[in-house]
């Protein structure tokens, strides 16, 4: 059922990992294999993970490989705030967003945190591109249901456990979405669910100071702050 919510939620749109791209001649050779054998079409197996899918990417000639680029100014019009976090400022950050996003949803199926950190880690991200890939996840947990939500929240704290993701780029990230959680709950009511959970779940980790820091010193975040539980509480309690 859950997969049909999703389905449905991504306008009935799905992927399916294909080969990679072939040359004319071997085209029109596996069209005429085809053809002989009666078909028309050919099958493919959907949803298995690729083998191939983290290892270091080759480009070949003549095509692109799908990032997305984040290229900001530090320069703002007067009287309105910078539109994205001051550490993307005067820099240039690559990810590869369909790539992270393969692995966070291979991650929702098989549940296999270890797996999720050895394929983040295979990413070689920067410091900086760590950061973009935090906001990315976040940004994902803010507007998902509260399923998917608790998921991608057991996603980060894995990943910062894991020692791949800084906590401190998390809780950075995690300030401006606290800040205006009023007006994604007006799109999406379990947005402030999925802080909790984030919460709740590094509270289970060595270190969940990161998860916190951004309610401390912030007269917007007292709401929030009488939602915590009461183990987030008292850890809340001993940070101020």
């Amino acid at each position: 059922m859950q997969n049909l919510i999703d389905l449905r939620r991504e306008g009935w749109k799905t992927k399916v990992y294909i080969e990679g791209a072939k040359k004319v001649a071997d085209i029109h050779k596996a069209a005429k294999q085809l053809q002989k054998e009666g078909q028309m079409f050919e099958v493919t197996i959907a949803g298995a993970r690729p083998s191939h899918l983290h290892e270091l990417t080759v480009q070949r000639p003549g095509t692109q490989v799908n990032t997305k680029m984040v290229a900001v100014s530090a320069e703002s019009p007067a009287g309105q705030k910078p539109a994205v976090a001051p550490w993307l400022a005067n820099k240039s950050v690559e990810i590869d967003e369909n790539r992270l996003k393969s692995t966070l949803s291979y991650f929702l199926d098989d549940h296999d945190s270890t797996a999720l950190v050895e394929d983040f880690a295979k990413m070689n991200y920067s410091a900086d591109q760590k950061k973009t890939a935090a906001k990315w996840l976040l940004d994902a947990g803010f507007t998902a249901a509260a399923k998917r939500a608790a998921k991608i929240a057991e996603a980060v704290v894995a990943l910062v456990t894991g020692g791949v993701l800084d906590g401190e780029a998390v809780s950075f990230s995690l300030r401006r979405p606290l800040d205006n959680i009023d007006d994604l709950a007006l799109d999406n009511p379990e947005a402030r669910q999925f802080y909790f959970q984030l919460v709740d779940q590094a509270m289970d980790c060595e270190s969940s100071r990161w998860a916190l820091l951004p309610l401390v010193n912030n007269a917007k975040s007292e709401p929030l702050v009488q939602g915590l539980s009461a183990k987030a509480r008292a850890a809340y309690d001993a940070l101020s």
